[in-house]
Order: C-alpha cells, then structure tokens, then sequence
C-alpha cells in the first residue's frame, strides 16, 4: 500500500487531513500483513470501510481547511465497569445498561470505548455544531480519542 511505501506520505495526511490518523491506522496494519509486492489478499470488512471513507472525503474535500467558528462545548461523562456495565451522563440525559453478553470477555480499554460509543449513539444527534468534550477516566481511552489511533484492533473498530 502506499502508505507502508512511503511512509511520509501517511505522515503528511495525518497532519494536513482531519481525522485521517483513525481511518489509516487499520489500512497500513492490513498493508503489513503482506509478504512481498505481489501477495493477493481478499480486502477485509474493517479494510474496506476505511477506504470507502477516504473516497468519500476525498471526493468533497478541496485541500484546505478553514477554521471554524466557536462552537459551544458540550461534556459528555462515559464509564464502564470490568465486569457489571457501562453508562454516561450528557447534561440532564444519561443512560446505563449492562455489557452485551459478547463484550464481557473484552478488556476495559474496550468497554470504555464502548461506553463512548454508546453515548454517541444515544445523545449525539443532540449535539450538533457543537464542540464535543468525552470525560473518560481511562488514560487509555483518552490517548485514542485524543490522537485517533490504538494498536488494540478491537479499541480501534469502535473509533
């Protein structure tokens, strides 16, 4: 792939593209499970989505990115527990639910990106043109919102 061909062309996307680090983390892990230049793999799902997302932005994005305009901030509190549940708090609307029965295995770098996840779901239509702050008390889960990316794969398909 290109990005494991050269690696300053991810290093210049990273920096001068908004969220590219998330949607090019999982492509140039695919990238390195390749043995030579001319090893034919199937494209798995993960793969697939991320580079459905790079055309998508590709096609509507001119090269520039303008600053925008303040936005109000909004906090959004999330938590999950190794073993009962997870749930978040966003101003007067809050949810808590258990674990799904396939996620109780997961480690809680997981749950509590799942908590986020699911608060998004819940609330985030509410949130709109709205500059978005998630309170998560894992140094973990923060580093990966903060900078996009986790080398835990299943962490990274929540992002």
């Amino acid at each position: 792939m290109l990005a494991e061909r050269n690696p300053g062309t991810s290093q210049f996307c990273i920096q001068v593209i908004p969220y590219a680090r998330t949607f090019i983390r999982r492509l140039i892990d695919f990238s390195m499970t390749f043995r030579s230049d001319f090893t034919r793999r199937h494209i798995p799902t993960y793969a697939r989505a991320d580079i459905k997302w790079w055309l998508t932005y590709a096609r509507s994005w001119n090269g520039i990115q303008i600053l925008e305009t303040k936005q109000p901030t909004v906090n959004i509190y999330t938590d999950a527990s190794g073993s009962k549940g997870l749930g978040g708090t966003f101003e007067d609307c809050w949810f808590s639910t258990r674990c799904p029965c396939q996620f109780c295995s997961r480690d809680i770098q997981f749950k509590e990106s799942y908590a986020v996840l699911q608060a998004i779901l819940r609330s985030g239509h509410l949130w709109k043109h709205s500059h978005i702050i998630f309170n998560v008390d894992n140094t973990a889960v923060v580093y990966t919102l903060t900078s996009g990316t986790n080398h835990n794969r299943p962490v990274m398909n929540v992002i």
